[in-house]
């Protein structure tokens, strides 16, 4: 039979101190301030006069041209390879003698 001993019976008396029991949280009662006046409700049709009248607004200055799927990628399909085409064109000024063909 194996006796249980504590891990924290070994322990230093500034690490036992941490273990300690506290002691427990004084009860407070609770604090009454007393019934708060608040607003009463209201919906929105006070503030209906602050919003612009949407017959007014001209929506396409507010959001640009919508882009579809097909349309993005196409667009990145060919800004990659306008990218690609300008990296070989920068590679070959760099190394023109290396593309000399000797035909015999």
């Amino acid at each position: 039979m194996l006796l249980q001993t504590s891990m924290t019976a070994f322990l230093p008396p500034n690490l036992l101190s941490l273990f300690a029991a506290r002691p427990p949280v004084p009860y407070l009662p609770p604090v009454d301030e007393g019934k708060k006046a608040l607003p009463p409700y209201s919906g929105l049709s006070a503030y209906i006069s602050q919003f612009e009248d949407p017959a007014t607004v001209d929506y396409s200055k507010v959001s640009g041209p919508v882009e579809t799927k097909e349309k993005r990628a196409a667009r990145l399909q060919q800004e990659h390879e306008a990218r690609a085409r300008a990296r070989i064109a920068k590679e070959l000024e760099k190394c023109a003698f290396s593309l000399l063909i000797i035909r015999v």
